[in-house]
């Protein structure tokens, strides 16, 4: 969940919705993750250089102030690209996103320019949502946002399903 405003490091706050703790097992996996995937998530955090989000921005006719800072937590420049390639050469009529943010902008401003097709973005995050069609309205763009809470926790799966 990414908006154009800065974000932190670290996820936002959300309300418990199940009441259910994260189990001994869940924080192991958690923290084993972690250990083995950070410098991944170093890198994930850079974003990329100007040059190559002024490339992506020109690439779909964005201002040069239409994105914010890459990295932390938001797309890169790399995938950016990956986006935009692929709805070049599929022209598809509908997208689905799960977990919107800097790729929702770019995925309507390019299905914009290839095909006219249609974004249909969920996040977790509910006061997100809002913001989200605020701001592809200051571009003239659109696309249908819903919330969709995390709920659902299977006990069978070790990872914790619920927002918290």
């Amino acid at each position: 969940m990414t908006t154009k405003n800065l974000t932190g490091m670290l996820a936002k706050k959300m309300p418990r919705e199940t009441g259910t703790a994260r189990t001994k097992g869940e924080t192991l996996f958690q923290l084993f993750f972690a250990l083995i995937q950070w410098p991944w998530l170093l890198k994930s955090l850079y974003g990329g250089n100007k040059a190559e989000k002024n490339a992506v921005l020109e690439r779909i006719n964005l201002e040069q102030d239409a994105l914010p800072h890459l990295g932390s937590w938001k797309a890169d420049t790399y995938l950016l690209h990956r986006i935009v390639d692929e709805i070049e050469v599929r022209q598809p009529k509908n997208v689905v996103e799960l977990g919107s943010g800097v790729t929702s902008l770019v995925i309507a401003k390019a299905l914009s320019l290839h095909g006219g097709g249609h974004l249909y973005s969920y996040d977790q995050y509910e006061p997100f949502v809002e913001q989200m069609g605020i701001w592809l309205a200051e571009h003239h763009l659109s696309a249908s946002f819903s919330h969709a809470p995390l709920n659902f926790r299977d006990q069978a799966w070790p990872g914790l399903g619920s927002c918290g």
